[in-house]
Parts: C-alpha cells; sequence; structure tokens
C-alpha cells in the first residue's frame, strides 16, 4: 500500500523537477526553506528522509506545528514550486491523488494539511488546486503526523516512472 509520507512526497518531487541538475539536497533545501528551517545537513540526510530510513527531523515538524499557514505557502511558492516542471505540475498533483487513493490508513474525512477543505476525499474529487497550497497542505501533513521511518516499504512502492505515469 502506498501512503502520504515525506519521503514519497520527496519522491514524487524529484520525479517532477524541473532540471536534472537539482539533486535530493537541493529539493530537501527548499523543502526546509519553504519552512524557515536550517537547510543545512550532510551528504547522506536527503536521501535518507527520502527512503524512510530517517524520522522527520524535529525542527521541521516544530515549524510544521507553529508556522502560520499563509506563511507556509508562501514558502512553497517561492522555493518548492520553482523546482517543478510545468509540464508535470498536473501529473504531480494526480500522483498525490493517487497516492491518497491507496493510503487506507487516512479516512475520507481526514483534513490532510492544516485547513478544512483539504479533507482525503475533497482532494480525491477536485482536480483544480493552487499548487503551493496543496504541497504546503499535504506536505505539512505528512511531517506532522506520519512516522516517516515506518513507511518505508511504502515509498518502495513507487516506481521511478509514477509521475511519467499520470500524464
Amino acid at each position: 500500500m502506498k501512503r502520504i509520507c515525506l519521503g514519497t512526497l520527496i519522491t514524487l518531487l524529484n520525479q517532477s523537477k524541473k532540471r536534472k541538475s537539482d539533486t535530493m539536497k537541493n529539493i530537501c533545501q527548499c523543502l526546509f526553506l519553504a519552512y524557515s528551517c536550517d537547510s543545512t545537513f550532510n551528504k547522506d540526510f536527503p536521501g535518507h528522509l527520502r527512503s524512510g530510513h530517517d524520522s522527520v527531523p524535529g525542527n521541521l515538524i516544530e515549524a510544521a506545528w507553529s508556522k502560520n499557514q499563509d506563511d507556509v505557502i508562501k514558502g512553497f511558492q517561492q522555493y518548492v514550486c520553482p523546482l517543478i516542471d510545468d509540464s508535470k505540475k498536473k501529473a504531480l498533483v494526480r500522483s498525490i491523488k493517487n497516492v491518497l487513493q491507496d493510503d487506507s490508513i487516512i479516512t475520507n474525512e481526514c483534513v490532510v494539511g492544516y485547513i478544512p477543505g483539504f479533507e482525503k476525499e475533497n482532494i480525491e474529487k477536485h482536480s483544480e488546486f493552487n499548487l503551493a497550497s496543496l504541497l504546503a497542505n499535504v506536505f505539512t501533513y505528512a511531517i506532522r503526523s506520519v512516522d516517516n521511518k515506518s513507511c518505508a516499504d511504502a515509498i518502495k512502492e513507487i516506481p521511478s516512472d509514477f509521475v511519467a505515469l499520470h500524464q
């Protein structure tokens, strides 16, 4: 079963990136900057976070709980969205929706993020989103509510062409 977790979402971002030169480190740095967190870490950390080998760091969890949602959305708009290839944005949204559909741990009524309107069932049935807002909500849910280490096997279920399959 696929799961919404930080590793899965980083994997989907990596598959949606605009430039091949953007590395896992770049993606993680931008993600941390979206939450105004320190974005310096050792070279193995981004890969370990993406694979589910490492837990979400405490400073990122704290920021996901304490940062104003509008500021996080602005952070995603400024740092994360520019990494995404325009031609892959809709496929990224469809990929997130597909993982949500498969994630039976999240109930249909569960708010996947900050605010009502981002319940699992609402995300699944809508096709138009403000990308920064959707990503901020889904990432915040994954950071706050899901043990990344417990998702290592679920992350492996995401094939390397998952986003491309949803184009």
